[in-house]
This record gives structure tokens, C-alpha cells and sequence, in this order.
């Protein structure tokens, strides 16, 4: 067993190089979203400049955090170069570009803007989400964008070109489905002892209970924000009817699958494993479905 973990165990390399992917992904979207700016006018703009900025903090935050883990406690670090200082820039620099952009698709009313709005936040949210990941979660998150990407052309085509409302359905069905891919593939289970406790002091060495909460919730379920972001991409020039039954649609996919689950754990209230298995299940499906409500609600009303 411990022969096979160590085997699919990615080199860090890989996931600094997908994520290097994403980051230049981003930079292409961004560009058509300014009118075809060419990469280095795009550095003179602020909010682009401070996203290369942030990426560039995290990606050096990876690689020296690799160097002290191999150090050991005998490493010692400047302090401009120290991990925890490099992710506490992470964090403050995705709050205030989330603030500006959510604030800007408060004031906006054009379907336009509101879209590169939507693009924006979806990329300005890679590189907090990549800290907060470990091991092959990093690269996973990093595919998961890749395939995002592919998802939102092909919902595109559906949506433009063919116009067929079955088809419609099939993407936001997809879509919900990312969830739990992405969730499983970023290394989490459901299961409490599974959790990713160090998320909790990324960037920090003292426990917070309200800063520990909002990062594990980040890194837990990093797959259900990154998917509502893509639907709030995927219906920002759509009407308000046509947007509110996307994500009715949405919300259903999930309100179903926790009927399942609970109908599933009061079938199974007296199986030996109920509560190893099925309860957990059950709170984990519960929570998932609160915060995508919020979240589908938060993006509805911006």
C-alpha cells in the first residue's frame, strides 16, 4: 500500500506547471475581455497586474515551501521570502480583487461587462485556491480549470449554435457533476477524519477559529465555488428569467442527490457502518448544498 501511494504521487513540478497552464489560460480570456490588449499592455491594468502578481506570489510560495519542508527546521528563510508571509500576501491580494470585482458587477448593468466580471473571478480565485490545496489536489485543481475552460466553449456552441434546451440541461447536469469530481479528485473524501487540517494555517502558525473555518471551507469545497463561478460565467449575458431557471436547474441537481442521501441513511439507520459511512455522507452532502444555495444566491443578486 505504501509502495502504491508514492507511485501516483505527482511531482510538484507537474502541478507548477499546470498551474503556469491555467495562469496563461486566464491571460488569454482577460485579453479578449479588453479588446485584444496584447500581454504587455495587459500588465498596465490593475486588476490584471495584481492577478500576474498574486499568481507569481503563489507559485513562489510553492516552491519555497517545498525547500523548507526538505531543510527541515534547520532552514532558516529571510523574511520577504518566508512561506507563511508569501501566503498571507495570497490571501489579502484575492480579497481586495473578489472585492473590486464583486463591487463592479454590483454597479454594472451590461451584460458585457458583467461577463468579463465573471471571468475575472474565476481566475482571481486560482491562485488562493492552489495554496490552499496539497499534494495532487494542486495539479487537480488545475486540470479541473483546463476542463472548465473546455466546458464553457462547448456550452457556447450549445447555447448559441444549436439552441436546444434538452441539451442545455445535459451542461448544468455536467456541471453539477464537476462538483464531485473535482471534490474526489483534490484529494477529499467524506469523511471527517479526511479532512485537510493544515489549510487551516496557510500562512499562518497560531489558530483562529473564524480564519481556520473560512480557509478549510476554501479548501474543502474549493470544487463547489469554482463551479458556481462557471455559472455565473456561463449565464451572465442571459436575461434574469433565462439566469434564475439555469440555477434553479442547478440548485435541483443537488437538492436531489441530498434527498437521495438522506433517503439512503434512514434505510440504513441500523447498518453497523451508519455511522462510519452514511452519516458522514449525509452532513457532507448537507453543508455542500447550503453553501452552493449561498453562493447561487450571492452571484444571483451581483
Amino acid at each position: 500500500g505504501e509502495t502504491r501511494r508514492r507511485a501516483f504521487k505527482l511531482s510538484p513540478l507537474v502541478a507548477d506547471a499546470l498551474f503556469l497552464a491555467a495562469v496563461y489560460l486566464g491571460l488569454i480570456q482577460l485579453r479578449k475581455k479588453k479588446g485584444g490588449l496584447s500581454m504587455a499592455k495587459l500588465l498596465f491594468k490593475p486588476k490584471e497586474s495584481i492577478f500576474i502578481y498574486n499568481c507569481a506570489v503563489a507559485l513562489v510560495h510553492s516552491f519555497v515551501r517545498r525547500l523548507k519542508g526538505l531543510a527541515g527546521e534547520t532552514g532558516h528563510f529571510h523574511p520577504l521570502w518566508d512561506p507563511n508571509n508569501l501566503a498571507r500576501q495570497v490571501h489579502a491580494l484575492t480579497a481586495v480583487s473578489l472585492g473590486w470585482v464583486f463591487l463592479d458587477s454590483a454597479r454594472s448593468k451590461d451584460d458585457k461587462k458583467r461577463l468579463a466580471l465573471c471571468l475575472r473571478a474565476v481566475f482571481f480565485a486560482l491562485p488562493e485556491l492552489y495554496i490552499l490545496q496539497q499534494g495532487n489536489g494542486r495539479a487537480a485543481l488545475c486540470l479541473a480549470y483546463l476542463q472548465i475552460f473546455a466546458s464553457v466553449v462547448l456550452y457556447v456552441k450549445v447555447q448559441i449554435y444549436a439552441r436546444r434546451s434538452d441539451l442545455e440541461l445535459l451542461c448544468i447536469l455536467a456541471c453539477s457533476l464537476y462538483c464531485s469530481q473535482i471534490f474526489h479528485a483534490t484529494g477529499h473524501q467524506c469523511q471527517f477524519s479526511a479532512l485537510q487540517y493544515n489549510a487551516a494555517f496557510v500562512g499562518f502558525e497560531t489558530f483562529s477559529w473564524w480564519r481556520g473555518f473560512a480557509l478549510m471551507m476554501a479548501n474543502t469545497w474549493a470544487s463547489h465555488i469554482l463551479v458556481v463561478l462557471l455559472m455565473a460565467v456561463l449565464y451572465a449575458r442571459r436575461g434574469a428569467k433565462d439566469r434564475a431557471t439555469g440555477y434553479l436547474a442547478f440548485g435541483l441537481t443537488f437538492s436531489v442527490q441530498s434527498l437521495c442521501v438522506m433517503v439512503c441513511c434512514m434505510l440504513h439507520g441500523r447498518h453497523l457502518m451508519v455511522w462510519g459511512v452514511f452519516a458522514p455522507k449525509f452532513i457532507f452532502n448537507s453543508v455542500a448544498l447550503v453553501l452552493t444555495d449561498v453562493l447561487l444566491l450571492f452571484t444571483y443578486a451581483i
